[in-house]
């Protein structure tokens, strides 16, 4: 072969190999928001997942008598800026959960499994907690239960807002689910693991650890920290915040699950982070890369949110200096992140923030987004584009804000790299609203 063929064809192989990775500089429009479920005036939850890129599910807790609320879900599929909702939403739970067994509330969440597949999950007063594995296949279909599975413990109803993260799939059809919240009459912090086998449809308690032991009363939310693995282990950690109500002081526990010996063992104890007064109620059940997790949390004192990231080595734990955003006019209240999918896969370094305000003027119940960007290099993060021409207001409430408002539990999924969507309850302050909106988003990307 001529060396003019063979380098010909060299170049050629190498064009074919090029990728070409996009970069986030701002969210650049919204589309006409719609509510999808409309709920009854009484006290309101929800969470959201993403199956795949484009397909999501938003549950919606109603919570009326205690032992007799309910859980409804939608999904909606996004194919650029239109969003397809199932036909109908399918009741999960009719009036059989207990979203406040010990009087703290918010007893319920949601996890993704796989590209159709959640599992939600609510305590059962008298029975355990109760797992309906559920399927959405996108567009108009509805969602659908597959079947229930029940953990048999009654001494430990998961409370005050439980987050669950997939840490593992040891076989095809198992799932260990770690999960956070507070249980037992007094409200203390736990973590715990568990195997779901959706073949033999049955949950299985890999253990269950108290970070501050069961002394004390009166302990806020919490977030779970995925550190994925290190040194073969799968790694989480727990913040929670110490107060007789949803806020306090926060402190932290780091944890290893043994997947081969299927055992939970306590790495650092219980350790204040930070004195003052925090909201923690940010659901981010991934991990930035193995060793590496993200914390979030509103000040109650400065009324700002701030963000940092988790290192874990195996040794030690550093959580890094956080970036803050957002003030007494604007300020955050729940929020989350996803990665920004780049066009060949989910960045580890750019991410879009979804952030809803509380007690903020104008702008209560509003739900805010814009790209937010990670150093590995610093471990620091970059907001600077919160409330710039960078950022947009993707949805709105949609009738006289009061003071009282808020934007509860926003979701945020991409379709591609171009498109993405919000979903958020929406919780009139003036009591003539409560339910779950969405609206679509764009980016400007080069």
């Amino acid at each position: 072969m001529a060396i003019g063929t063979a380098l010909g064809i060299l170049a050629l192989a190498g064009a074919a190999l090029a990728v070409t990775i996009y970069t986030i500089s701002a969210i650049a429009s919204s589309g006409t928001q719609s509510t999808i479920i409309t709920g009854t005036l009484v006290a309101s939850w929800g969470q959201g997942a993403e199956l795949q890129r484009g397909r999501y599910v938003y549950s919606f807790f109603q919570a009326a008598n205690a032992n007799n609320q309910t859980m409804t879900a939608r999904g909606i599929t996004q194919s650029g800026t239109t969003l397809t909702n199932s036909a109908s939403s399918t009741i999960i739970f009719n009036g059989t959960a207990d979203f406040d067994p010990y009087s703290r509330g918010q007893a319920a969440s949601i996890v993704r499994l796989n590209d159709t597949q959640v599992a939600m999950m609510a305590p059962i007063v008298g029975t355990g907690n109760e797992f309906k594995i559920c399927t959405y296949n996108g567009g108009t279909n509805n969602i659908t239960i597959d079947f229930s599975v029940n953990d048999g413990d009654t001494n430990n109803y998961i409370d005050r807002g439980p987050k669950f993260s997939v840490i593992n799939k040891p076989s095809a059809n198992v799932y260990t689910i770690a999960g956070v919240g507070v249980t037992k009459p007094n409200a203390y912090p736990y973590v715990r693991v568990w195997d779901l086998d959706t073949d033999a449809e049955t949950i299985t308690s890999r253990g269950i650890l108290y970070p501050m032991g069961t002394s004390g009363t009166g302990n806020g939310f919490s977030q779970l920290v995925n550190l994925g693995v290190v040194g073969g282990k799968h790694c989480f950690a727990i913040f929670y915040a110490k107060g007789v109500t949803a806020t306090g002081p926060l402190y932290y526990a780091v944890y290893e699950y043994n997947s081969s010996t299927n055992t939970l063992v306590e790495v650092v104890g219980d350790t204040l982070y930070r004195s003052g007064s925090a909201y923690i109620t940010a659901d981010i059940p991934w991990e930035i890369d193995n060793g590496r997790g993200v914390l979030m949390y509103s000040d109650w004192v400065n009324y700002d949110v701030e963000i940092t990231t988790c290192i874990w080595d195996g040794t030690t734990f550093t959580v890094g200096t956080p970036s803050s955003f957002g003030n007494a006019t604007k300020r955050g209240f729940h929020m989350t992140i996803r990665k920004y999918y780049d066009g060949q896969g989910d960045s580890k370094t750019q991410y879009i923030m979804v952030t809803g305000f509380f007690n903020s003027g104008v702008n209560t119940a509003d739900v805010i987004v814009f790209p937010i960007f990670y150093d590995f290099d610093t471990n620091t993060w970059d907001v600077s584009k919160f409330d710039t021409a960078d950022s947009e207001i993707v949805i709105e409430d949609p009738g006289t804000p009061s003071n009282n408002g808020r934007a509860l539990k926003p979701y945020i999924g991409l379709a591609d790299k171009d498109n993405g969507a919000v979903i958020s309850i929406i919780f009139r302050g003036d009591g003539t609203f409560r339910g779950v909106i969405q609206n679509n988003f764009t980016t400007t990307n080069t």
